[in-house]
C-alpha cells in the first residue's frame, strides 16, 4: 500500500424480499434437482415477484449509506456485482442506481460473473480505490 492512502468500507446494506416459498415450491418451480436442494439445506427460499434487481439494489444501497451515516455525493465508486437477467437489455442498471441514490460524483460500471459477482465487485473496488 502506497503511504498515506487507504480506503474503507463505511457501511454496508442489504435487502431480502419479505415473502418466502418453500424449496419444494423452488424444486418444482426450477426443474431443480430435490437432493442437491436438500443436501444443501435450503427449506425456504425469498421470492422477488414484483421487484427487479435494480430495486433490491437501491433498497440495500440505501440501507448502506445511511448505515455509513455520509452523504451520497462522497460515494467515490458504485460496483453493480450481479448474477442473473439484468432488468433492462438497453439501459445500463448501474447508471440508473447511481441516479436513484444521487451519487452524482461516484464513478459506476456492471459487474456480471454469476454466482461470484460479489467477491469480483470487492476485489475489484480495492483495486481501484488504492
Amino acid at each position: 500500500m502506497i503511504e498515506g492512502t487507504s480506503i474503507s468500507l463505511l457501511g454496508t446494506g442489504y435487502y431480502v424480499p419479505e415473502e418466502k416459498e418453500t424449496a419444494k415450491w423452488a424444486t418444482e418451480r426450477y426443474e431443480l434437482d430435490p437432493k442437491k436442494v436438500e443436501r444443501n439445506g435450503f427449506k425456504e427460499v425469498f421470492v422477488a415477484r414484483y421487484e427487479n434487481l435494480g430495486d433490491m439494489a437501491y433498497k440495500a444501497s440505501v440501507k448502506a449509506i445511511e448505515n455509513a451515516g455520509i452523504d451520497p455525493l462522497e460515494i467515490d465508486l458504485i460496483i453493480y456485482a450481479r448474477a442473473g437477467i439484468p432488468d433492462y437489455f438497453w439501459h445500463p442498471e448501474y447508471a440508473r442506481l447511481q441516479h436513484r441514490i444521487g451519487a452524482k460524483n461516484a464513478y459506476s460500471y456492471a459487474v456480471d460473473q454469476g454466482c461470484n459477482a460479489q467477491m469480483v465487485g470487492l476485489d475489484i473496488a480495492s483495486a481501484k480505490l488504492l
